[in-house]
């Protein structure tokens, strides 16, 4: 998605966080290296702080402790979308804290298909 897409489609998005409740969040190998991903997973941890919503976690054959962490080929991934927004710590340090409080939430593993 390119940023200006991203621009267009997140206004829609936040507007239908706002009234949920309950939120689910993937997590899979390459997630970490799309802005948009991590900007809507910010967007719903602050669901889920400020409006005490509940978020289930699912990571698709990537381990919660690799997200966690930032390691393996989830670490990789997430290392070149650091690179890329070098110039914009802040937001980069929001990002990890973002996978860190996702990871350490109680959610599901999916492997093959199973969970």
């Amino acid at each position: 998605m390119s940023s200006r897409e991203e621009r267009r489609f997140h206004p829609h998005f936040s507007k239908r966080l706002k009234g949920r409740g309950f939120r689910s969040s993937y997590s899979q190998e390459n997630y970490a290296d799309s802005r948009w991903c991590l900007v809507e997973l910010t967007k719903i941890l602050e669901c889920k702080k400020n409006r005490q919503q509940t978020i289930l976690p699912v990571f698709y054959h990537v381990d919660p402790s690799d997200v966690r962490n930032q390691r393996n080929s989830f670490g990789e991934a997430f290392a070149k979308l650091k690179d890329r927004f070098m110039d914009d710590k802040k937001k980069v340090e929001g990002w990890e804290a973002a996978l860190k409080d996702v990871a350490d939430l109680s959610g599901y593993r999916l492997s093959d298909g199973y969970f």
